[in-house]
């Protein structure tokens, strides 16, 4: 018999923390709506694993493997068949460095043991469950964000009406996948919901927002149950935002159209949980695989280069500077410097098969169209 637990930790960092998702350093003076780390286990009694969403930008390979270690320690759960992902908001606490924001370790050592003390919790709480798979569509949310321009050059967020524009480059995808668990008695345990979005409709803001992922959340949590955990996990979303450039009528920014789509978003979940058929008689089939992929380091201009460590020669690396330009020069020797270290960078591929339908994970902002094609090889009917 399937088992299924679920858990929610609230990861909300204090007022004054630095947020990391736009070219310079933020200090958030306010809440917007709390984050929060949301995990979700499944035993179908020969295969047991972790899924893990959390309200931050993204989630790096050593703090990965350390939030995995403490796991280990304190359930019985395979670390490597523990799935950990952010949703990508651009109002989140700085748990990896990115551009001119550095990691903020001490939030981030507290933030590893808050997101194994949320799986622990999920863990001691399997009971017997009911598990239902089923998509839907969402169009209309998220748009292409890079255009041909003339000149003959790709420019990612041109201006609406912008005169230079030719065509769009790349496309978006409606589809919104849903995971959805319950337990005997048709209680909802937890909600797994995928979309294709960069989540940044509050993105410069100053107040900490788990943006669209956490109206999501809001919404099937009014509907299903205050103590349904509510996961997000970002799709290929690369080359993909909320802004519709073609579309001179709408501002698709802000925390009014945050709640706008995730209501929208959500309610296409919902209204895909209603039509699923829950199977209570079976065991899912599940299989897990695991890979890591070495990712060559891209070559950098020699010219570049040294004109950045000529303008770094007498000045410190941190803090980071507040300027596009030095910021980009920084992020050159930072970017040489691990390339002296190791050549590669290490991604890791998992994908998870419950019974007929697969969760594939891939670190990174991958385009849409790539995104799409995995659905179709993985599904090819």
């Amino acid at each position: 018999m399937l088992q299924a637990g679920a858990a929610q930790v609230n990861i909300t960092p204090p007022i004054g923390s630095e947020l990391v998702g736009q070219w310079v350093s933020r200090k958030s003076t306010g809440v917007n709506d709390e984050l929060f780390a949301n995990a979700l286990v499944i035993d179908n009694g020969s295969v047991k694993f972790a899924m893990v969403s959390c309200d931050v930008l993204s989630i790096g390979n050593t703090t990965r493997d350390r939030i995995r270690s403490l796991i280990a320690k304190e359930t019985d759960l395979n670390p490597n068949q523990v799935m950990l992902c952010g949703t990508h908001t651009h109002t989140g606490p700085a748990v990896v460095s990115a551009l001119g924001t550095d990691t903020d370790e001490a939030y981030r050592d507290w933030f590893i043991k808050a997101v194994a003390g949320g799986v622990k919790i999920a863990n001691d709480r399997l009971q017997d469950a009911i598990i239902g798979i089923g998509s839907g569509n969402a169009p209309g949310w998220a748009f292409p964000r890079r255009y041909w321009m003339k000149g003959g050059y790709v420019q990612m967020h041109p201006r609406k009406g912008d005169a230079n524009i030719v065509r769009v480059q790349g496309t978006a995808d409606p589809q919104v996948n849903v995971l959805y668990v319950t337990d005997k008695n048709d209680r909802a345990i937890a909600v797994m919901v995928n979309f294709a979005c960069h989540s940044t409709v509050v993105g410069g803001d100053h107040v900490i927002s788990a943006d669209f992922p956490g109206a999501i959340r809001d919404v099937i949590k009014k509907v299903k149950g205050h103590e349904t955990v509510v996961l997000f996990a970002n799709g290929a979303c690369g080359d993909v935002c909320q802004i519709d450039v073609e579309n001179p009528n709408h501002q698709e920014h802000g925390h009014r159209w945050r709640e706008k789509m995730g209501l929208a978003l959500a309610s296409e979940a919902l209204k895909t949980i209603s039509a699923m058929n829950m199977n209570d008689t079976a065991s899912p089939a599940i299989q897990i695989k695991q890979e890591i992929l070495p990712l060559p380091i891209r070559d950098i201009p020699v010219e570049r280069l040294a004109q950045a460590q000529a303008a770094f020669a007498n000045r410190p690396m941190h803090p980071p500077p507040r300027t596009r330009d030095e910021i980009v020069q920084r992020e050159l020797i930072l970017l040489s410097q691990d390339k002296e270290r190791d050549a590669n960078v290490y991604a890791e591929l998992m994908a998870i098969r419950i019974d007929h339908a697969a969760i594939v994970t891939i670190p990174g902002e991958l385009f849409c169209d790539l995104g799409k094609r995995i659905k179709v090889a993985l599904n090819p009917d």
